[in-house]
C-alpha cells in the first residue's frame, strides 16, 4: 500500500491478500501530519514520516485511488499497467479522524 499527498509518498511496505476480501483504512492526522494504514482493524506499519505540513495543504484537492498520476497535474496522463484491478466496496471518505478502536470497531461491523 502507498500513499501520496501534494507529491509526498509513504508506503507501508503491506502487500494486500489476492482474491481475498479486505477491510483498509487509511487516516491522515492533521496535527501530526502522519499518516496510518489499517487492515482488517490492525495497524499495519506504523508512519513516522511527515507528509505535508498543514500550510502546504491546498483548498479544493482531489482524492485519486487506484492510480498513479503520471504528471504534476490532474490533466496528466495514466498508465494501464499501474492501475488498480480489483473491486472496491463500499468506500467512504470522512472529515474526521478515526483512532484505532473506531477502526477495530468498524471493522467488527463488517464481519459480524
Amino acid at each position: 500500500l502507498i500513499a501520496e499527498i501534494s507529491d509526498n509518498i509513504t508506503t507501508t511496505g503491506y502487500i494486500l491478500p489476492v482474491a481475498e476480501w479486505a477491510h483498509v483504512c487509511v487516516t491522515w492526522s492533521e496535527s501530526s501530519q502522519l499518516l496510518q494504514v489499517y487492515v482488517n482493524g490492525s495497524k499495519k506499519n506504523p508512519s513516522t514520516e511527515k507528509l505535508i505540513s498543514v500550510s502546504q495543504r491546498e483548498p479544493g484537492g482531489v482524492v485519486l485511488i487506484g492510480q498513479d498520476q503520471d504528471q504534476g497535474d490532474f490533466n496528466g496522463s495514466y498508465t494501464a499497467s499501474q492501475a488498480f484491478s480489483g473491486e472496491l466496496y463500499d468506500m467512504n471518505l470522512y472529515s474526521v479522524e478515526f483512532n484505532t478502536s473506531d477502526i477495530s470497531a468498524l471493522f467488527s461491523s463488517y464481519t459480524t
